[in-house]
């Protein structure tokens, strides 16, 4: 059996950092951070945390930016979800597998941050539909079920499960 699981909001509270982020922001005087990150994620495919930081730093002349981006990224510690960090464990590092879509700096500093990698053998970054990334995985361990994980419905209609019958998915929910 293989695990492979989306990273933001399946193992990591995604949500969490970006309460810090806007925390943090607020703290240093920026007005409606908010609103700043939505038009910043509606005009750029990929978001950077640090490159929002840097813009909004050079825009008020400060030099403080990897100052604040460190501040706000050390909330990783936390932020991994307890239950998912045991089914991983109790699945095994070596049949574990994270698969994330979005800026690959980004999503690579909050695994690292976060500990995410301890629990993975593999890891990917995509700014696809993760098609690509999961079948390989389906294709190397034909022999093995490989259940995969997401929280968004859009991940799951491209994959090919007739030719990967292996390949068994799942719509991840938080339970509170």
């Amino acid at each position: 059996m293989k695990l492979v699981l989306d990273f933001d909001d399946v193992v990591f509270n995604a949500a969490g950092l970006k309460a810090r982020f806007f925390e943090v922001l607020e703290k240093e005087g920026i007005e409606k951070p908010e609103e700043q990150y939505t038009y910043e994620r509606q005009n750029n495919r990929y978001f950077s945390m640090l490159g929002f930081i840097e813009r909004i730093c050079r825009e008020k002349g400060w030099s403080n930016a990897g100052t604040l981006y460190e501040t706000i990224m050390k909330a990783c510690e936390d932020l991994l979800d307890p239950q998912m960090v045991e089914l991983m464990q109790k699945v095994g590092v070596m049949n574990c597998y994270l698969v994330t879509y979005g800026d690959k700096q980004f999503q690579e500093a909050k695994m690292v941050r976060s500990g995410a990698y301890k629990y993975v053998v593999g890891h990917a970054v995509t700014q696809g539909n993760k098609k690509k990334e999961v079948e390989e995985i389906c294709e190397k361990f034909k022999n093995e079920t490989v259940f995969f994980v997401d929280d968004k419905d859009h991940y799951f209609t491209a994959l090919d499960t007739v030719k990967y019958p292996n390949l068994k998915t799942f719509k991840y929910h938080k339970v509170l």
